[in-house]
């Protein structure tokens, strides 16, 4: 091989060598990021964390009791309706007495033989029972005299008791008439609340989270775009940031000598000031000074010319003017004391203020040239920053979205508020028709009741004297004919005796039964509000019917919500809640008593129980607010970039670090406290500086230390 040959080949072989390693020198960044773990990473931000969770249901009591017939009865009248309280004993109703089928069993027997014992007079007209059927009739329209005379007092009290049951009907109307005027001004009120929201554009919360959810996501895309735009600005930010601190260095201290050179001056000023007004007391002090000691002069030559004595009165004002002349003059050398301070700081600071502004002088070629290069780094970072700001501007946009459909959840409760109070005002037009026909009803058996009273006590009086004088009058008749031996039929006479025996004991069943029957009145065996009325006047009820059904108000009461499983996530046993829009008295109180899973949701939700105590009642609708209101925070992550192990929170920071090769990136672990959070984001208490990157999702398991590259 020639020597020209074997130059070129050596030529050549080192020209390919270089050619690889500049080729592996390029590509070796490239080719080992691709071996590495890519995480995905996004900044901390500042902004508003809201754990509030506003919420609807109706209330239950947790106890109630049933009032149950025990015999087949027929009800005369109803004494309480739907929403009244009563008292253990209360009379509920009252109850036809001996209106069981075997009273009425009894009766149709008893009729039967009263026909057939009178059948036996007519067969007898002509005997001594024509006599005794007299007297019979006699004795019996006097028992019924007797009786009517009896229940007159029953009767009368019957009448006033309607009359009084007309004026309770009166008055019950006219508070429900109240109650329903107190409703429309609520719902004016709800009405008027409801102006000043927005009208969400869903009718239902289920929808209006749905939307939500939408809008979040959106966001979420929005806010990915804004990361990738900030990547980029933060690239041009790097070098501004130098300088700018360079700048801010400089001019920080330049600033610090003028604010201490004009501070100086205004003191100087300020003592000056003082100095002044110090030197005009000093001038007025001698001027009074003056006048004492002219004052003590003119009155002692008063008292040499009187003969060197002085009068009382002298010697009085004497001992004041000398005591005056010295408190001016320790005043007056007190102020010149103060003058001379003064001029001797003005002195300092006028020094000190010249001193300051010759270094500031100095310091500014050094400010104006930091300046300038900080415009130049100013101008690079604009572009970035302009396309930055249109992402973030995208982003507003979402989250505005994202709080104007947050907002519709207030009109919807307020709405549902409105709903419940006109389902009120329904029930108690329901109500006072209820008590209209009742008062109706009343007025009717008013009406019958007073039928019934036919005789006034004098009449009864005056027909009872002439029916037992007639009695008196068949008894003697009878004594006579039967000392004159004219009973001819004496079988006859014992049929009719043994007809009377069996009506006699006949009546004497029904009589030992309708004492023994139920009492009258079926009465409250518990006290509380009464929330079922099942029965009305004149209903034959069957046995073991439930008549009534009472809310027993002492047991309390409990309000069911469904949420969803991080609803759930922020709220705990015991926590209190706010109740909204309660207008119509005290706001009662209202806890979380248990969190459990809802069977209907299949894991999606779970079903939150509250305790309620306070001026409420069976199916109340109330509208709630559990957890706490928006807050500020400096620094929030999304909730993908917070990790837990043993050692308690925290989160990966990318980190950079030098290389021949260029940057490489490194995740740095870094302990957290979490301050607050919700769906989807959480406010933290960490040391987090402007711009760094944590990582939100990883290809594949992430520690500290270990070496990644970030998603493009």
């Amino acid at each position: 091989m020639s020597e020209s040959n074997k130059r070129g080949w050596i030529k050549n072989v080192i020209i390919i060598f270089l050619v690889i390693m500049l080729v592996l020198t390029l590509f070796s960044n490239t080719i080992m990021n691709r071996s590495l773990p890519e995480v995905s990473v996004q900044y901390a931000q500042s902004g508003t964390i809201t754990t509030q969770i506003k919420l609807s249901g109706s209330v239950s009591a947790n106890q109630v009791k049933q009032v149950i017939f025990e015999n087949a009865r027929t009800v005369d009248t109803v004494h309480v309706r739907r929403g009244d309280t009563v008292e253990r004993g209360a009379v509920l109703a009252t109850l036809l007495a001996g209106e069981s089928s075997e009273i009425y069993d009894l009766e149709i027997a008893l009729k039967q033989l009263q026909i057939e014992y009178k059948r036996m007079l007519l067969e007898d007209a002509d005997s001594l029972v024509t006599q005794q059927r007299t007297l019979e009739d006699s004795q019996k329209a006097l028992e019924k005299l007797e009786a009517y005379m009896a229940q007159y007092p029953t009767l009368a009290a019957t009448v006033q008791y309607y009359k009084d049951d007309i004026a309770v009907a009166e008055n019950k109307i006219k508070d429900i008439d109240d109650a329903i005027e107190e409703i429309d001004e609520s719902i004016a009120e709800l009405q008027k609340l409801m102006a000043d929201l927005p009208i969400p554009p869903y009718k239902n919360t289920a929808d209006l989270n749905e939307a939500i959810d939408e809008a979040q996501d959106a966001l979420d895309d929005a806010e990915s775009a804004t990361k990738t735009a900030k990547k980029a600005m933060n690239t041009a930010s790097s070098v501004k940031n130098t300088a700018t601190q360079e700048y801010n260095s400089l001019n920080a201290q330049y600033e610090k000598l003028k604010e201490s050179a004009d501070t100086l001056a205004a003191e100087a000023e300020t003592l000056q000031t003082s100095l002044d007004t110090k030197k005009q007391e000093l001038t007025a002090t001698k001027e009074q000074l003056a006048d004492k000691k002219s004052e003590r002069s003119d009155l002692q030559k008063e008292i040499s010319a009187a003969g060197g004595t002085p009068t009382e009165a002298q010697q009085e004002k004497l001992d004041t003017l000398n005591a005056e002349i010295d408190a001016l003059t320790e005043l007056k050398n007190t102020q010149e004391d103060q003058a001379d301070a003064l001029e001797s700081q003005i002195k300092e600071k006028t020094s000190a203020q010249e001193s300051a502004s010759a270094s500031a002088t100095k310091l500014w070629p050094s400010v104006y040239e930091a300046s300038l290069k900080m415009g130049t780094a100013s101008g690079e970072y604009s572009s970035a920053v302009s396309t930055y700001n249109s992402c973030k501007a995208a982003e507003k946009a979402a989250e505005k979205a994202v709080e104007e459909l947050q907002e519709g959840f207030d009109y919807l409760l307020l709405d549902s508020r409105v709903d419940d109070y006109e389902e009120t005002k329904k029930e108690r037009e329901k109500q006072k028709k209820e008590i209209a026909e009742q008062q109706a009803e009343s007025e009717k058996l008013l009406q019958e009741a007073e039928e019934k009273v036919t005789k006034t006590p004098d009449e009864c009086e005056k027909e009872k004297l002439e029916l037992t004088r007639a009695i008196e009058d068949c008894e003697t008749a009878i004594r006579l004919a039967k000392a004159n031996g004219a009973i001819e039929d004496e079988a006859a006479a014992l049929e009719l005796q043994i007809k009377k025996s069996e009506i006699d004991r006949k009546q004497k069943e029904i009589d030992k039964l309708k004492t023994e029957t139920t009492s009258t009145e079926l009465v409250a065996p518990v006290s509380g509000t009464i929330s079922t009325v099942s029965i009305t006047a004149g209903d034959e009820v069957k046995a073991d019917t439930v008549a009534f059904e009472i809310t027993m108000n002492d047991m309390g009461y409990t309000m069911e919500c469904s949420v969803t499983n991080a609803q759930a996530a922020r709220l705990s046993v015991g926590q209190e809640a706010e109740v909204l829009y309660y207008y119509w008295g005290a706001k009662p109180s209202v806890r979380v008593s248990s969190i459990k899973s809802d069977p209907n949701s299949q894991g999606k939700s779970k079903l939150v129980t509250f305790a309620v105590e306070g001026d409420v009642s069976d199916g109340t609708t109330l509208s709630l607010s559990v957890g706490g209101k928006g807050s500020s925070y400096d620094t929030i992550v999304p909730n993908s970039a917070i990790r837990e192990d043993a050692n308690g929170k925290f989160v990966l920071k990318v980190v950079s670090k030098d290389s021949p090769l260029g940057n490489r990136y490194y995740a740095e672990r870094l302990d957290v406290e979490v301050l607050a959070s919700d769906a989807t984001k959480s406010a933290i208490d960490a040391s987090l500086s402007w711009g760094d990157y944590l990582i939100t999702g990883a290809s594949v398991p992430i520690s500290d230390g270990m070496q990644v590259r970030m998603a493009e």
